[in-house]
């Protein structure tokens, strides 16, 4: 429980830890949809599709170790 005087600078102090929350992630809202729009994630996709390697990779780890964050990736990101 917070002692009464101390209570008002708290207030102020999550205020100004909210309104700078706030601003923070309308820069982040507005970045992310900078990028969504300029299709730059579609072409990173589509550069990735044409320059995948459709033979398997000499392995430097054993294929266990590779497996499941790839099978997680691939579920993630919807690729075949």
């Amino acid at each position: 429980m917070l002692e009464a005087t101390n209570k008002p600078g708290y207030n102020r102090l999550l205020l100004r830890l909210k309104q700078s929350r706030s601003k923070a992630q309308k820069k982040v809202n507005k970045t992310a949809f900078k990028l969504k729009e300029s299709q730059v994630l579609e072409e990173m996709v589509l550069w990735f599709e044409k320059h995948r390697e459709t033979a398997p990779l000499p392995e430097s780890y054993p294929h266990h170790c590779c497996q499941k964050p790839t099978g997680q990736l691939q579920q993630r990101w919807k690729i075949s």
